[in-house]
């Protein structure tokens, strides 16, 4: 296996466990009592701010860092929802 090989596989095992997380987090933030969610949205949108902020002085690609604003924000959606759910 060559070095371009290697990373191609090393990239898509990080892809693949980056995925597998945001669907568990994903599930268990849809099945939290209204009132966990409501608590974790504030905190979730607080973290966001600070981490956008951190992030513009980070030296990382514009693309990671709106994907990972995209990402934070989805997870903030499913929050949100969960928030409202009736029991």
């Amino acid at each position: 296996m060559d070095r371009l090989e290697a990373l191609e596989k090393n990239l898509d095992i990080t892809l693949g466990r980056v995925n597998g997380l945001h669907a568990l987090l994903y599930t268990i933030a849809r099945e939290l009592p209204p009132e966990v969610a409501a608590k974790c949205v504030e905190s979730a949108e607080a973290a966001k701010e600070k981490i956008m902020a951190d992030s513009v002085a980070a030296p990382v690609p514009d693309d990671m860092i709106n994907e990972m604003n995209r990402v934070v924000a989805e997870g903030i959606f499913v929050l949100k929802a969960a928030s409202k759910q009736q029991g």
